[in-house]
Formats: C-alpha cells, sequence, structure tokens
C-alpha cells in the first residue's frame, strides 16, 4: 500500500470480526466500527482502539475514512453503499454485492461515477491453493471435469423458506473460482442446468469447451465442506478449499500405482495439511485464507497502485448467474428478506 488506509466497518457479527483482522494484518487503521448492537460494536472497537457509533450515517459524517467495509445482510447493501459512495468512500462488500444484477449494475456505475473503488468478498478464489492451481493447471492436460462442493452449517437454525437465499448467497465463492481458473469466460452465456431434488441440496452443472462444470450446494449434508477438483486426461488438483491446500494426484496407470494410491494420498494429505497448519499459524491466519490477500489487493487499487482485484463484468456476470438460480429456486423470482431480528443487529450468517 501507499498509504496507511483508515477503514469503517459496519456490522460487528462474525464476518465483522473476521473482516477487522484480515484488515489490521493488510496494514489498515481501522477507526470506527458501527452496529445497531451496541455491545457487539464496543466488544469489536475495543481490540483495534476504533470509535462506536450507531449506523452508515453517523459512520460517514463523523470520521474521514478511506474505506468502507461493508459486513451486513444483502437487502442492505444498496442503501449503505450508495451512501458510501457519494460521501467520496471505497467500498468493499460481503458477497453478494447486491440483491440482483439490476442494483449491482446500479452500484458499479455509481463507483465508475464517483472513481471510487468497489469489491465483493470473495476470497476462495485468492487463497493459495487456488493461485497454485491456476499456475500449473496445464499440469493436468485437457480438462474433463471441474467440481467444485460447498456443504455449509449457515442454514441448520434457518426456515427452510430461506433455504434459496443461503444457497444464493454462497453461489458467488464457486463462480468467483471459475472466473479465475477460465479468465475472460462469461459463466451468465453458460447453458446452467439447476436440480434441486430436495429443498437445501442443489447441482448446478454446465460445460466449457469440452470441460464439466459441476458445482454442489448442499445445506444438509454433512460434514460442512469447500472443495475443488479438478480432473484432466493427465491427473488431477484436489484442493481443500476450507484449509487453503492442493494435492496433486498422477494419472499414470499402473497396478503398482493403484495399490500404492491410498498410501500415497493419506500421506500427500497429511502432509500438507501439516505444513498449511504451520504457514498459517505464522501469518496469524486462523481462518478465512485468501481474505487478507483480496483485501491488500483492494487496498492497493484504492491507492492507485493497481487494477481492482475483481473485474465489473465478473461481478455482473456471477449476479446475472445467481439471479437466474433464484428465479429458478422461488415462485416469484425473489428471495425474502432476512428476519428483521438478524437484521437488527446486522448480523452477516456465518455460510
Amino acid at each position: 500500500m501507499r498509504q496507511k488506509m483508515r477503514i469503517g466497518i459496519i456490522g460487528a457479527g462474525l464476518m465483522g470480526r473476521w473482516h477487522a483482522h484480515a484488515a489490521r494484518q493488510a496494514g489498515a487503521s481501522i477507526v470506527t466500527i458501527a452496529d445497531a448492537e451496541h455491545e457487539c460494536a464496543q466488544a469489536l472497537a475495543a481490540q483495534f482502539g476504533a470509535v462506536v457509533v450507531n449506523d452508515a450515517r453517523d459512520l460517514l459524517q463523523t470520521e474521514n475514512i478511506d474505506a468502507l467495509h461493508i459486513c451486513t445482510p444483502t437487502d442492505t447493501h444498496t442503501q449503505i453503499a450508495q451512501e458510501a459512495l457519494r460521501q467520496g468512500v471505497h467500498i468493499f462488500i460481503e458477497k453478494p454485492l447486491a440483491a440482483n444484477e439490476g442494483e449491482t449494475k446500479a452500484l458499479l456505475v455509481e463507483a465508475e461515477r464517483t472513481r471510487k473503488q468497489i469489491c465483493p468478498t470473495h476470497q476462495y478464489a485468492f487463497q493459495r491453493c487456488v493461485s497454485n492451481i491456476s499456475a500449473r493447471l496445464s499440469q493436468a492436460g485437457e480438462l474433463t471435469l471441474v467440481e467444485l462442493k460447498f456443504f455449509s452449517a449457515g442454514a441448520s437454525a434457518s426456515d427452510p423458506a430461506m433455504y434459496a437465499a443461503i444457497a444464493g448467497d454462497i453461489l458467488p465463492h464457486p463462480l468467483s473460482i471459475l472466473h479465475q481458473l477460465f479468465p475472460g469466460q462469461s459463466l451468465a452465456l453458460l447453458d446452467w442446468r439447476i436440480n434441486c431434488a430436495v429443498n437445501g441440496e442443489w447441482e448446478l452443472s454446465a460445460t466449457i469447451g469440452k470441460t464439466r462444470i459441476r458445482i454442489l450446494i448442499g445445506l444438509l449434508s454433512r460434514p460442512t465442506a469447500a472443495s475443488l477438483t479438478i480432473c484432466g486426461t493427465r491427473g488431477a488438483f484436489e484442493a481443500d478449499l476450507f484449509h487453503d491446500y492442493v494435492l496433486w494426484r498422477d494419472g499414470a496407470v499402473s497396478r503398482s500405482a493403484k495399490i500404492a494410491q491410498p498410501f500415497v494420498h493419506s500421506v500427500g494429505h497429511l502432509a500438507a495439511a501439516a505444513y498449511n497448519l504451520a504457514y498459517r499459524g505464522i501469518r496469524n491466519e486462523p481462518a478465512y485464507p485468501g481474505l487478507r490477500t483480496l483485501i491488500s489487493k483492494f487496498y492497493e487499487a484504492c491507492s492507485g497502485g493497481g487494477a481492482a482485484p475483481i473485474s465489473s463484468q465478473q461481478i455482473i456476470d456471477a449476479a446475472r448467474v445467481r439471479d437466474r438460480f433464484i428465479a429458478e429456486n422461488t415462485v416469484d423470482g425473489s428471495l425474502p428478506k432476512m428476519p428483521q431480528t438478524a437484521r437488527n443487529g446486522y448480523r452477516e450468517s456465518r455460510r
């Protein structure tokens, strides 16, 4: 960064806390915290010596900040972000960026007009394991399958009527990873097939060239998981996205290779997991790997030192696919609003 960013955070729930942690690690100064639940805001502010205010308007009017982290429910994003952009503040915002493509485009237009950066929190795409795979993708040969699996506990205490909303908020993660693996590919132009055998479990499938794409989103399946598997004609990559490590599985076929495969695979997992645990311990990165990297790139762009880490076209592309998913999984094509108790406290649920 060219200068130390002064940031505000609205939403002192789970994601607000992790944003604050990653922002500090990225070199920012956290100056203001806003949340309607004053005690939560006070607890978070005490860790960083920040000032507590009641809402976004107070935050924007009382402090001189460079960027605002919005960690509130999706249906509050647009109003808060528009006000921040009008005040000349850069925006880093929990995914999805807005409730639908129309609101997403409106925010991007306003960001361009005010010459401010706006970035959704697609941190999985910026993890080391995804970057590692992207750099070595040709090693797999001709790609035959890309499978992304996201099994979440985020709906464990939710009304089944909210399941599609929760899944829709998870969907930008696998889409952002596909943007990294297939740069320049418009995902919205793919012929997506969306299958929901039971409410809470979805499979989205499409093809890119000769490569099959599968996205599995499960709110009922256990154990929880976030994984990426890429198969090709010469081998496969297997990435644990929760823990941020990747294994390469050579595609050589022989009797001895088949016999050794489970042992080599188990040792590989153990070694990769141990190294990853030590590496993240040194980096003070206990959760959400990739978040600090994305935030750092966002701050660099805010300071004029680089391009936006996620392009406007990628943001719109993901919003279009999400809109289609919502349209096919709701009666009127719209999602139910977050319960009022969650909205009042600006709680951002764990996905």
